[in-house]
């Protein structure tokens, strides 16, 4: 089985079901397949926003602010990928 089981429970804690990582997940994936594509490029930096923006917005609203630090380097590398 893939994932973690902190991870699956965290999704479980947050109110989604427990098979939503494997949809994030997949989405992670997809998304650096299309920023590894010089064509799919922007495609990809903006699935990957909106996957770090729904992740942000997440743990905000449960104040389960110890993930917010991965989150803002996410960010932070986005930010630097659409600079190029």
């Amino acid at each position: 089985m893939l994932g973690r089981p902190a991870t699956r429970n965290d999704f479980v804690r947050w109110g989604h079901p427990v098979w939503w990582c494997y949809v994030t997940g997949g989405l992670e994936m997809v998304s650096a397949v299309l920023i590894a594509l010089p064509v799919t490029l922007n495609a990809g930096l903006i699935i990957s926003a909106l996957i770090v923006a729904a992740a942000v917005f997440t743990v905000g609203r449960h104040r389960d602010f110890s993930h917010l630090a991965p989150l803002s380097l996410f960010s932070a590398i986005l930010v630097l990928a659409n600079m190029t």
